[in-house]
């Protein structure tokens, strides 16, 4: 049986190097329909002779800000008041955490929560086999 996206559940996360008084990240999943925006918008595709000519739209570092951005719900111990806004990605209004905190976020921990999250919208490998 495949286990359905927990929608509205939020996971605590810290930082593996974030050891001393650490920074608690609250982690919520990415739905299906936004997950395939942000890949889709990640991604150029246009046929050649026939043939699909892939090439990336948004770099992987900037993929994985929108992942954060739109994945990251709150955190704790982290002297930043949490702020959202909206954007539209693939044609879909989203509710996001705004420009102003992602600044504030240092580089590695945004890669390191966008690997989080992306993993939270995934079918692990016991589903897979069943």
């Amino acid at each position: 049986m495949i286990t359905p996206i927990a929608l509205g559940a939020v996971k605590r996360y810290i930082a593996k190097g974030d050891k001393e008084n650490p920074t608690v990240w609250l982690l919520g999943s990415i739905d299906s329909i936004a997950k395939t925006k942000i890949m889709g918008d990640s991604l150029n595709i246009v046929m050649k002779d026939g043939i699909p000519d892939v090439s990336p739209n948004l770099k992987p570092m900037e993929q994985d800000l929108l992942v954060v951005k739109v994945g990251l719900k709150g955190f704790e111990n982290f002297k930043v008041d949490y702020k959202t806004e909206k954007i539209l990605v693939g044609g879909v209004e989203l509710t996001v955490v705004s420009d102003e905190v992602i600044r504030k976020i240092p580089r590695d921990v945004l890669t390191e929560l966008a690997s989080e999250i992306w993993g939270e919208n995934s079918v692990s490998e016991e589903e897979r086999k069943n």
